[in-house]
């Protein structure tokens, strides 16, 4: 089941098995991490439990940002998206299309596409 969530990243290049079985051991490595419980601490199980509790709260997804929303709003306007492709620079028309396609990309050029395009907007909507 691992092996499956992770295969739209494989890279045809590179040998199938290799990638199964590295994503395998990452994942179960993050499991072990996620799920380790601390011993021998001089605090009482409640303070111990709740610190754990903590631990594993920072794991969990983090809520969709408004960002994202705004994005969808402006995918769902056609005139809006072909505006944009025409206003936006390359690299950040790139990464504009990665974004519309669903494909994942780096914090900081995510933000800088969102900047980007709400400047556009702002300036000439």
């Amino acid at each position: 089941m691992f092996g499956l969530e992770a295969y739209e990243k494989w890279d045809r290049i590179r040998p199938l098995e290799n990638f199964i079985s590295v994503h395998i051991s990452n994942r179960l490595k993050n499991y072990k991490r996620d799920n380790y419980f601390r011993l021998g601490l001089e605090e009482s199980s409640e303070q111990r439990q709740r610190a754990n509790e903590t631990k594993r709260n920072l794991m969990s997804p983090a809520p969709i940002s408004d960002h994202s929303i705004f994005f969808e709003e402006i995918l769902d306007n056609q005139d809006e998206v072909d505006f944009l492709l025409q206003a936006l620079p390359p690299l950040i028309r790139n990464d504009f299309l990665r974004m519309a396609n669903g494909v994942a990309l780096p914090k900081g050029r995510r933000q800088a596409v969102i900047d980007k395009v709400k400047e556009i907007l702002h300036e000439d909507g």
